[in-house]
């Protein structure tokens, strides 16, 4: 068997790329976390601006048009935000998958040493 310091460049290289895919896939998982969160967050304020806009105030008046405006508006961003996040949420379970199908890939193709 080969020293350690006499593998082919080959390997040490794919040792390299292996490492930083699996620390990319780090970073995206946390993102990934960090995204879901805010979209939790979103949906209960959308949640609480569609109750409040079909509520009325508190004494049962419908709200005033200005003010059901602005939570039209702001709906619109949450909806628009949510929208954003769904996409890259896609696209980086795309890549994640993509490079889990790569490093699979690697280990079925290396040959299996016989007993």
């Amino acid at each position: 068997m080969a020293a350690p310091d006499k593998m082919p460049e080959g390997l040490s290289q794919l040792e390299d790329r292996v490492h930083q895919a699996a620390a990319r896939l780090r970073e995206l998982q946390t993102l990934n976390a960090r995204l879901e969160r805010r979209v939790r967050e979103l949906e209960q304020r959308l949640a609480g601006a569609g109750a409040a806009g079909t509520a009325g105030d508190a004494d049962g008046a419908p709200p005033h048009p200005a003010e059901r405006a602005a939570w039209d508006a702001e709906r619109t961003v949450w909806e628009a935000e949510r929208t954003a996040w769904e996409c890259e949420r896609s696209e980086i379970r795309r890549r994640i998958e993509a490079l889990v199908r790569t490093l699979e890939s690697l280990d079925t193709a290396q040959p299996r040493p016989s007993d």
